[in-house]
């Protein structure tokens, strides 16, 4: 047995752990990336190739006709389908589809958006994500995206779901209809389960930051307008930070987004210490998260701690304003404004309001209830092992 996976952007360290990677070669399965970022994103390629993790079984796809070659050969391969929509991806997935290979989407990545772009509510949040298309990134986006709804129609039909929670069930895209469903959890779910049973309890606030002053390298990677200023932004948190400290008689810390560069700017607010890639770990340990809605704020939930929503005037202007209103909606609280007059909240009891409502977050978008406590990537390998035993 063979799994490949598929990616058009450089498939680094990180994605070659949370994917599993080694957890399958332990099994004797072997293991291949087919990186097609030089091929379907040459300008994300030339900035990022160094990010390339060239294991044994990297391999990186310059050409069509290199697919063409290497489908030759595929044999029986489990397909883990990481691209994104667009005609060349599709022509991909055509060559795929016409070998004795199988293919598997990959929905451990889940964001409370998710859970309102089912039902009727479907079209709207697609038309808004166009319209955000066209005023953030450009006309080329907005006709971009359009084009990607209609490559989806078109997507060839896969034989696996590798699933989370059941948020995924809303989706009716055409080639998920008769694909077999494999209940596993979220990526950030697998970070934890070897922390369990480890708490070290701190007097400690903890921030996750997503780098949305522009620091995030995604923004000049793809054009994209920053979220807010600098300076405002760092004067709203600070003072956030500052008050929430005296508050909670705790220190805030900076759980550091992985893409950013710290070396630049090592405190981006003020003197508090930021640490990079240890997020699971300093929420686990923490009194409190800070947030502005982020897909890690599921160690939140999985830890079960106290969390704040914070948004500011600019952030209300921009993109990130969709998803933290989707978050909210979700965990039924409230985001807090930094820039408001702060002098009468109860940060205690808004940042316990969420807790009631972890259960439900966890099984929709972290882990649908009864499936089980174990590594996603092991699921996988049971379902594929008794799917062999079962047609031998």
């Amino acid at each position: 047995m063979k799994i490949i996976f598929l990616t058009m952007v450089p498939f680094s360290q990180r994605d070659y752990d949370r994917l599993g990677v080694e957890i399958i070669k332990e099994h004797k399965i072997a293991v291949e990336c087919w990186d097609m970022t030089e091929m379907l994103n040459n300008k994300v390629w030339k900035q990022r190739k160094m990010e390339a993790f060239k294991f044994s079984g990297y391999i990186g796809v310059s050409s069509m006709g290199l697919i063409k070659k290497m489908c030759e050969n595929i044999g029986d391969a489990i397909v883990i389908d990481l691209l994104g929509p667009g005609l060349t991806c599709n022509w991909v997935r055509r060559l795929i589809k016409k070998t004795s290979a199988k293919t598997c989407v990959s929905e451990l990545g889940l964001t409370a958006s998710d859970v309102f772009r089912g039902g009727g509510g479907r079209h709207k949040i697609n038309l808004e994500r166009m319209v955000i298309k066209f005023k953030v990134y450009g006309i080329f986006s907005f006709f971009k995206s359009a084009m990607a709804v209609v490559c989806e129609k078109r997507r060839p039909e896969v034989s696996y779901r590798l699933m989370s929670g059941t948020a995924s069930l809303a989706r009716q895209d055409s080639h998920l209809i008769n694909a077999q469903k494999i209940w596993a959890h979220s990526f950030d779910y697998n970070s934890i389960l070897p922390l369990r049973n480890q708490e070290i309890c701190k007097d400690t606030i903890v921030f996750i930051d997503t780098g949305i002053n522009g620091s995030n390298p995604d923004f000049s990677m793809f054009s994209v307008k920053r979220f807010v200023t600098k300076k405002k932004y760092h004067i709203s948190m600070v003072r956030v930070f500052s008050i929430l400290e005296k508050y909670f008689n705790a220190s805030v810390i900076i759980a550091g987004h992985p893409k950013v560069n710290y070396e630049k700017e090592p405190y981006p607010f003020g003197q508090r210490e930021v640490q990079t890639g240890k997020t699971a770990e300093l929420i686990r340990d923490c009194k409190i998260v800070v947030s502005h809605g982020s897909t890690a704020d599921s160690f939140a939930v999985l830890w079960r701690k106290p969390l704040l929503l914070i948004t500011t005037n600019e952030i209300e202007s921009s993109v990130q304003k969709g998803y933290l209103d989707a978050e909210a909606d979700l965990l039924r609280t409230q985001p807090i404004n930094a820039d408001d007059c702060l002098d009468t909240v109860d940060w205690s009891s808004i940042s316990q309001r969420p807790i009631v409502n972890y259960d439900n977050y966890r099984n929709k978008l972290i882990k649908k209830d009864g499936t089980p406590e174990k590594n996603s990537w092991m699921i996988l390998i049971d379902f594929l092992k008794r799917e062999k035993e079962n047609h031998e």
